[in-house]
């Protein structure tokens, strides 16, 4: 990190400010535990990438979370994704199990992506801020899970796992 214009760190005095203003739960929230943090993305780069039509199924996030619910006896799980169509489908999987759903709903005109978000945002097709807060409030919710279901094949799902291995050493 780099100082900033008085000399304090920048990624240290601001950022977490940043990521506590976005936090999806709040810190009194009774949350049953444990947690599972499932992130899944299935957009734009699912679309227009290398893996275009070669994105994990929603049975293989399924199977994953199934195993991770028998081997840690999740009572709860944070949903991170924009992907409403599939949202639906996993609330409804995870409900069938008993596990408490928690996800934020939102629009951010994420879905059906035919272009890569970074250009969508150049051409102000979509709400910088919007999707900032909600990239940010996502990764703040899933570092307060127990457990990740993550497919790694995206920035978000590397930074969470990165991010809780340096602050919780897990």
């Amino acid at each position: 990190s780099s100082p900033g214009p008085s000399g304090e760190n920048f990624s240290s005095k601001v950022l977490p400010r940043r990521l506590l203003e976005a936090d999806a739960l709040p810190p009194d929230m009774d949350i049953p535990r444990p947690m599972l943090g499932l992130h899944i993305r299935r957009g734009d780069s699912c679309q227009v990438s290398l893996r275009a039509g070669r994105c994990l199924p929603l049975q293989d996030y399924f199977n994953g979370v199934d195993a991770v619910i028998r081997e840690y006896g999740i009572r709860s799980a944070l949903l991170a994704t924009d992907e409403g169509q599939f949202a639906t489908q996993v609330e409804d999987h995870l409900a069938s199990q008993g596990v408490t759903v928690l996800r934020q709903k939102r629009d951010l005109g994420l879905e059906a992506a035919e272009d890569w978000i970074e250009k969508r945002l150049q051409r102000k097709e979509i709400d910088r801020s919007a999707v900032m807060n909600s990239t940010l409030s996502d990764l703040t919710a899933l570092l307060r899970s127990d457990v990740f279901v993550l497919q790694l094949s995206s920035n978000l799902s590397r930074l969470v796992l990165e991010l809780s291995s340096l602050l919780f050493h897990r």
